[in-house]
């Protein structure tokens, strides 16, 4: 009996221990499942950053000249001197080349004496004629008779050498030139005898005023003709390219000189498709940043986008922005390879943040703020975003230049769950 009531004893005692190191292990469980629950997430925050964001799109290029014109000559000859070289910088109207002017010179005199020759009759037939003045007319038609003699005998010598090659055509049209001059001065010097010796009707009066008018305009374009003997810049630019030398004879349709006109410059430059919409919706002035390669230590160039291409190119799925550069110190040259930076929008005095504090929680994009009570707990923030780069984006609103946004630690945080602010930036 008394050996089975220590067994029975023994059985007690130990469904005794086991019940109290029972309890011992379920108080020490909860004591460690609230240590736990209440141990604050450690986070990091900062307030947020306030400036300009922009929108850009990086892409390389290449410059060409607003335009490339070839300059030609109006009129015919040989050419006397080249005043500019390659590479020169030219203004508007500058003088670039000049033509041998001997015959033009020629034509214009001979032209200005015919006007005067003509007007002469022309005052005459008005006023009736005196026998001096037709004394005078027959001197100077016997004078034309032997002009014409004179002009056509070197005439026909000039054609015959310029046959054997021995003679200029330059030298040959200034003879055939004076010939033909001469003919009409004898032709107008008996029309004016004609008309002394006949008195003048009405209607010679009037062919009289209308001969004046037609060598007046013969006079205009000899004049013109001579001063186009010097070539002149029609725009600023650059010397491209020198295609004559000098005592070259020209035509009227010979390349004489390449001018590239450099300021604006334009940088073509490939944009990839998918932003083709993007670029059209921005607005109607979208400005740029140009950033030659020639200049890597200089500030950079500034233009705007001058035309969009309607066509996509099918093989490189891009489309071709033209952007115009101000070429003020005219360091930009053709051909120049450079990088565009293009911007399509730009927020000023705006509140950002780092990309890594933005999360998702019920389908939106949240931001968590440290709240601070009694102790620190995360307050979640929906936000609205604007334009994003370099890792910041912009927050329209949803919080306030004092929040401190959580950019680390945020993973997993829900809202009013407590934090360990450790470190503040």
């Amino acid at each position: 009996m008394k050996k089975r009531a220590k067994v029975a004893l023994v059985c007690f005692g130990i469904v005794i221990v086991g019940l109290v190191g029972l309890q011992v292990f379920r108080r020490v469980a909860n004591s460690r499942d609230i240590s736990v629950e209440r141990a604050p997430t450690p986070v990091v925050a900062r307030l947020p950053d306030q400036g300009t964001i922009e929108e850009t799109l990086s892409y390389p290029g290449n410059l060409l000249p607003e335009r490339t014109i070839i300059i030609i000559s109006r009129v015919a000859g040989r050419v006397e001197e080249i005043l500019v070289d390659e590479g020169d910088r030219i203004e508007s109207n500058q003088v670039l080349l000049s033509i041998e002017k001997d015959v033009v010179r020629l034509q214009k005199d001979q032209a200005h004496a015919a006007y005067i020759a003509a007007d002469a009759r022309y005052r005459q037939a008005v006023r009736g004629v005196r026998q001096n003045e037709l004394d005078n007319a027959r001197a100077l038609l016997e004078q034309a008779e032997k002009d014409v003699e004179i002009a056509y005998a070197n005439y026909d010598r000039a054609k015959r050498l310029l046959e054997a090659g021995s003679l200029s055509q330059a030298r040959y049209e200034e003879a055939e030139s004076r010939y033909g001059n001469a003919r009409t001065q004898l032709d107008n010097a008996g029309r004016s005898v004609q008309m002394m010796e006949e008195g003048a009707t009405e209607e010679e009066i009037e062919m009289a005023r209308a001969n004046a008018d037609a060598m007046w305009a013969q006079y205009e374009l000899a004049q013109l003709q001579f001063e186009n003997s010097e070539v002149e810049a029609p725009l600023s630019g650059i010397v491209a390219k020198v295609m004559i030398e000098e005592g070259n004879v020209i035509g009227t349709s010979t390349p004489l000189i390449a001018i590239v006109q450099d300021d604006p410059m334009y940088a073509e430059v490939p944009v990839p498709e998918k932003y083709y919409g993007r670029v059209l919706e921005a607005d109607d002035t979208i400005e740029a940043r140009i950033y030659p390669t020639a200049y890597p230590d200089r500030k950079p160039f500034y233009g705007t986008v001058a035309n969009i291409s309607p066509v996509i190119d099918p093989r490189s799925r891009t489309f071709t922005l033209e952007v115009a550069v101000r070429n003020p110190e005219l360091l930009l040259r053709p051909g120049m390879y450079v990088n565009v930076e293009i911007i399509l929008g730009r927020s000023d005095n705006v509140l950002m943040v780092p990309e890594s504090s933005i999360v998702f929680r019920d389908d939106q994009q949240v931001v968590f703020v440290v709240h601070k009570g009694d102790s620190f707990h995360a307050e979640m923030k929906p936000v609205l975003l604007g334009i994003r780069k370099d890792g910041l984006a912009e927050v329209k609103s949803g919080i306030s230049p004092t929040d401190q946004v959580i950019i680390k630690g945020n993973a997993f945080l829900e809202d009013g769950q407590k934090v360990d602010l450790f470190t503040e930036l």
